[in-house]
């Protein structure tokens, strides 16, 4: 199974257990939040967050605005907090945007994280 198999099949196992699913994706962007803080470009996917609904027009303003004003990394924590308030089933979207990004390394290890939680959800 390649990385993108196993997420998508996460995902889709994971739509009957929402309020679990909004958990495990909340505990695996606070645990790569550092990993994100420290290298998502995130210029390069606040359009397609945008596009995706995982944030308002409003949101990509103030983001940009940080990022204009050498404050990436803020930026960055905004983008985080405001993909944590969507519906479960945002960190398919997020990890999809990731791939189509310049930091489309980041993808992986958010896949990887994503697979343990839920792992660790499934154990006795």
């Amino acid at each position: 199974w390649s990385v993108d198999e196993v997420i998508t099949s996460a995902f889709s196992r994971g739509q009957a257990m929402s309020l679990e699913l909004k958990k495990i994706e909340d505990k695996t962007i606070d645990r790569l939040a550092a990993t994100f803080i420290d290298n998502l470009e995130v210029v390069s996917v606040l359009d397609q967050c945008l596009s995706e609904e995982l944030l308002t027009e409003e949101d990509v303003g103030r983001i940009r605005a940080l990022v204009k004003d050498g404050k990436s990394k803020d930026g960055v924590r905004d983008l985080l907090a405001h993909v944590k308030r969507s519906a479960p089933g945002y960190l398919e979207k997020f990890y999809k945007i990731l791939i189509n990004s310049k930091s489309n390394f980041l993808a992986e290890p958010l896949a990887k994280e994503y697979c343990e939680q839920l792992k660790a959800m499934n154990k006795p």
